[in-house]
């Protein structure tokens, strides 16, 4: 991760907990929710900060969250990603998004954002779950919960290289050029991105340029479609980078996050340095556009390839 100021790292921790049966939903027995919630300063400078909001859910399965916390005199909040984020005086609340709204029971969602502040910058001592002040985590209860279904495990590189393969690509990586009928390893690939980025992809990848940055235009954009199990290599994007997501069902995951499914019509950023990646899942393809400018000439820096026990759990 690419950063130009060093990183603060602070984290505020707090055991969450409601019953929700507060709010009013009609069935027979109400979810217990609880969670804990780690908030941490990811970098700071005069006037403005970066935090990472992650939450893990240590009661029954949710199908939406919002997160409420108070801000200090002087904070508030300027941009945010996979969350809504919305402030009124001193309070804010984070509101999950289409993607990320269903939060199984020991699974965890994050979200971050930009904001400013003046005087101290200092961290929540307390949230809200839902509304309801956090007391610790739910009661015992006798109901019994469904089996945790057993993935369907993907194959893919047993060890994950840290840099590029000076020879051929890993056999599972393929990847097809638009408009090419012929099939593409690294190394072969034409000039472009097929050849650029197939060191960095498990599974089957048709890749389509679609513009590059000229002399007005600072972003560059393709149209990269997986079939079920392929991915990207973990990587950031020094511009940070926008997906929209066109046809099929897929994940995302930023690194120490909960994977995400997106789908169809939803749009998701990517901020600078943030490691991360995204692709089909275990049985169904996927499309998405994504764009992303250059720093010092690189729209991306690539890392390990994600291993099959990280796609998989």
């Amino acid at each position: 991760m690419k950063l130009r100021r060093s990183p603060l790292a602070v984290v505020a921790a707090a055991a969450l907990a409601v019953v929700a049966g507060g709010f009013g939903i009609a069935t027979a027995q109400a979810a217990t929710a609880a969670c804990s919630v780690s908030y941490k300063v990811t970098s700071q400078w005069a006037g403005g900060f970066g935090a990472d909001v992650a939450i893990t859910n240590l009661g029954d399965a949710v199908t939406g969250w919002t997160l409420g916390w108070t801000l200090a005199s002087g904070q508030t909040v300027t941009q945010a990603w996979n969350a809504a984020v919305t402030v009124a005086g001193t309070a804010a609340t984070a509101t999950n998004v289409s993607y990320n709204g269903s939060i199984g029971a020991g699974a965890s969602v994050s979200f971050g954002f930009t904001g400013s502040w003046s005087g101290s910058n200092p961290v929540p001592t307390s949230f809200t779950f839902n509304g309801v002040t956090c007391a610790g985590l739910p009661a015992a209860t006798t109901t019994p919960q469904p089996p945790t279904p057993t993935p369907t495990p993907c194959t893919g590189p047993s060890t994950p290289p840290v840099t590029a393969p000076t020879s051929s690509a890993p056999a599972p990586v393929k990847v097809w050029m638009a408009g090419d009928s012929t099939m593409m390893n690294a190394g072969a690939c034409p000039i472009g991105w097929g050849s650029q980025f197939a060191p960095y992809f498990t599974g089957d990848v048709t890749v389509k340029p679609l513009f590059d940055p000229n002399g007005v235009r600072t972003f560059g954009s393709a149209e990269v479609s997986f079939t079920p199990c392929a991915r990207t290599a973990w990587h950031t994007h020094p511009a940070g980078q926008t997906l929209v997501v066109t046809s099929g069902t897929g994940w995302i995951q930023q690194w120490d996050g909960a994977k995400q499914a997106i789908n169809p019509g939803d749009v998701i950023w990517t901020p600078p340095g943030v490691k991360h990646w995204h692709g089909a899942t275990d049985t169904t393809s996927m499309t998405h556009l994504a764009i992303q400018a250059s720093v010092d000439g690189s729209p991306v820096d690539w890392m390990e390839h994600v291993t099959d026990a990280e796609y998989n759990r």
